[in-house]
């Protein structure tokens, strides 16, 4: 019925627009197009976030469009950043694609640490290249780590950082839980501004069971703390009150 076919939704932010479109998603309908109409220009914005975070495309795109650009030395993407599986923040592109096939002059040399590409001595910056905007990284950082484990990553990081540049960087050294704690200084001002829930369906299924058994010791079953702290339900809140 739909195959093909472009798909006009009045009302598109209201409950049946909202629900009608997901379906049609989630069935995989072979449409042409969804086209979505709302009066309210804010939720029209809010749900279209909702859908580019929640049904990324899949491996066959990202394919055909590095194909595409075969002839650039690389493309940019956004990057949806998790610390607890419930929610994320999109962060800025990154180029994390580059074609060293056709450019055998890209070097990882660049940015603040040294890893990030250039080519001829110039860092390649998202802006410089093509973004896929609609394909987004889903990173989990340190989710799965203890304390322990970041903790000793984080001196190993600071160890080889003064090896290079003779300095310790923001306060870390060869000490554990002060290279510990700078990290999660950091790691508490990001977390405040992971505002996009996710359900746990959404999440790519190779990864959905390792999730479902996150230890408490682990980052992400909480963020040491900071899922409480910053983004405790209201509900949750009002009875620790009383």
């Amino acid at each position: 019925m739909f195959q093909n076919k472009s798909i006009f939704i009045t009302g598109g932010t209201g409950s049946f627009g909202k629900e009608f479109c997901i379906f049609l998603i989630k069935k995989k309908i072979p449409f042409h197009k969804i086209v979505l109409f709302s009066r309210d220009e804010f939720k029209q914005s809010n749900f279209s976030d909702y859908l580019k975070v929640n049904f990324p495309k899949d491996f066959k795109k990202i394919r055909s469009r590095l194909e595409e650009n075969f002839d650039k030395p690389a493309v940019a993407f956004p990057k949806m950043q998790f610390f607890t599986p419930d929610r994320c923040t999109l962060k800025t592109n990154v180029v994390i694609a580059y074609n060293k096939k056709n450019f055998p002059e890209i070097k990882l040399n660049g940015g603040g640490d040294l890893c990030l590409p250039t080519m001829n001595g110039k860092e390649i910056l998202p802006n410089d290249v093509p973004i896929f905007s609609d394909i987004y990284l889903w990173n989990y950082d340190s989710m799965f780590k203890t304390k322990e484990v970041i903790s000793s990553d984080r001196a190993r990081f600071a160890r080889a950082w003064f090896r290079y540049f003779n300095d310790w960087g923001e306060a870390e050294g060869q000490n554990e839980e002060i290279a510990f704690q700078t990290w999660f200084n950091m790691i508490e001002k990001r977390y405040k501004k992971h505002k996009t829930k996710i359900d746990l369906s959404m999440h790519p299924k190779y990864i959905q069971d390792k999730i479902r058994n996150l230890e408490q010791n682990q980052f992400g079953f909480d963020a040491f703390g900071l899922k409480d702290k910053y983004h405790k339900s209201i509900y949750s809140k009002f009875l620790n009150r009383k």
